[in-house]
């Protein structure tokens, strides 16, 4: 694994970080009681950032141990894959719940997580095993873009209810 690809996931999974750290910070600070819509998306936020930090850390972790090349490749993407999937089974019940709604950025999530996933099956088919490194990165580019909606959906919501009176002054 080439030098500039090292460095690139070092600094995919800091950014990564950050996003769960906004994450954690922004409930922790939060004062007003929070809706299952807004802990669902913060909870996005949260699972993204992990999702690219450990899909950053994986092939970093295990070239040492002499993976390299399309092994090196399709054991992350794998990894990645059955993590990702993990991940959905676990909040299943959410994920159908909150598709059947439907809007215009539900459509774009679908999108965002196609993009995150394909270029992962890929990698599996070894369709184009010589841009095994170029795929994966798009994968974690991907998930970071959509750690980034999530986190302005998160905001914007915030922002939103400050505006309106809370329920505790409408009871005085």
């Amino acid at each position: 694994m080439d030098d500039y690809v090292t460095q690139l996931f070092f600094t995919l999974a800091q950014l990564a970080g950050i996003f769960v750290g906004f994450g954690a910070l922004i409930s922790v600070s939060n004062n007003r009681p929070t809706d299952e819509d807004e802990l669902n998306v913060l909870a996005g936020v949260v699972m993204m950032g992990l999702y690219v930090i450990i899909g950053a850390l994986i092939p970093v972790g295990l070239h040492p141990f002499g993976f390299s090349g399309p092994e090196l490749w399709m054991g992350s993407a794998a990894t990645l894959l059955v993590f990702c999937w993990f991940a959905i089974w676990l909040q299943r019940s959410m994920v159908l719940r909150h598709y059947r709604r439907r809007g215009a950025f539900d459509y774009f999530q679908l999108v965002l997580e196609a993009s995150a996933q394909l270029p992962l099956i890929l990698i599996l088919l070894p369709v184009f095993p010589s841009h095994s490194a170029a795929l994966y990165s798009i994968t974690l580019i991907a998930s970071i873009l959509y750690a980034v909606c999530l986190m302005v959906v998160l905001v914007l919501g915030l922002v939103a209810d400050q505006g309106q009176p809370s329920d505790q002054t409408l009871d005085e």
